[in-house]
Order: C-alpha cells, then sequence, then structure tokens
C-alpha cells in the first residue's frame, strides 16, 4: 500500500472541501461588506439632504453642491447654488421616485449616487455624491477577504498534511 499517496489524497481533499466551504463565507461576507458601504452612502446622501431641509428653515452662508429641486409637472429644474459637477438624468430619477426616497446609481465621468426625496406633488429634492471613496472602501474590503481567505486555504493545507501524516503512521 502507497501511504505517500494516500496521504496526498487525504489531503487534496480536506483541502478541496475546506476551500469550497471558505470561498462560500468569503462571497458572502464581500456581499454583506458591500450593502454595508452602500448603505453608508445612502446614509451619507439622506444626511446631506436633511441639511438641505435645515437650511431653507434656518438660511446660512451654506450651498449644497450636486443638488437640484425638481419639478416634473412644469418640467423644470434648479440648481441650490453650489457647485454642480455632474449632469444626472434628473427627471428620470424624480419620476421613479414618488413616494419615498430612492438611490440611484449613474456614471458620469465616475460612478456616482442620486438620492432623490418626493416632497409634495409633483417637487423632488436630487442630490449626488461621487462613490469613488465607497468603491475604494468597498474593493479594499474585497481584497482583504481574499487574502485571507487564500491564508485560510494555505494554512489548512498545510494541516491538514500534517493530520494526514500522524494519522497515517500506525499503518506503517
Amino acid at each position: 500500500m502507497n501511504l505517500g499517496r494516500t496521504r496526498v489524497q487525504l489531503t487534496v481533499l480536506f483541502t478541496a472541501v475546506l476551500a469550497v466551504a471558505v470561498i462560500v463565507m468569503a462571497v458572502l461576507a464581500s456581499r454583506a461588506s458591500e450593502d454595508r458601504i452602500v448603505r453608508s452612502a445612502e446614509q451619507e446622501l439622506d444626511t446631506l439632504i436633511g441639511d438641505v431641509f435645515l437650511e431653507q428653515i434656518v438660511p446660512d452662508e451654506w450651498l449644497p453642491n450636486n443638488a437640484w429641486w425638481v419639478n416634473t409637472d412644469l418640467e423644470t429644474s434648479e440648481d441650490l447654488g453650489g457647485d454642480n459637477w455632474v449632469e444626472p438624468p434628473l427627471f428620470a430619477f424624480a419620476n421613479s421616485s414618488y413616494g419615498g426616497r430612492n438611490y440611484f446609481r449613474f456614471d458620469q465621468n465616475g460612478p456616482w449616487m442620486a438620492g432623490v426625496r418626493h416632497l409634495q406633488e409633483d417637487d423632488f429634492l436630487v442630490m449626488a455624491i461621487e462613490m469613488d471613496p465607497f468603491i475604494s472602501d468597498i474593493n479594499g474590503m474585497k481584497w482583504r477577504i481574499s487574502l485571507a481567505s487564500i491564508g485560510i486555504i494555505v494554512a489548512a493545507g498545510f494541516v491538514s498534511w500534517r493530520l494526514a501524516g500522524r494519522s497515517l503512521e500506525p499503518a506503517k
């Protein structure tokens, strides 16, 4: 009986089974962390939109960037005075947002997310933020999860090699 071959087979089998489990957990962790980071972008938009409402109540010198009032009935839009680095499809987003808050991702010289809040009847507030910092966080998290998964699989291969050798020792 060739114990060296049996040791290799046991090592490969154990490592393969563990690799499948680790990869599944890594994919789930990656998706969960991506969802959490995207939700933080949505929360940032909500905060900015809330700041615009407060500014309307208590005027100050602050002018929001990438923000528009949109009226879908009159098909008019008005920027709120800050710098606008993008021009999202305001009416398409507004028409898709009746009844609440919605978020839309779009690409215009880079990735962006627009938050739309339905104010009253045909009036909407649309704000946009750059997604680059959030995408950078997502990519960093995916790299860390991938490297940790590879490390776990390599370590499991080494441990399984040692355990297979020790378990086959009495057969010698």
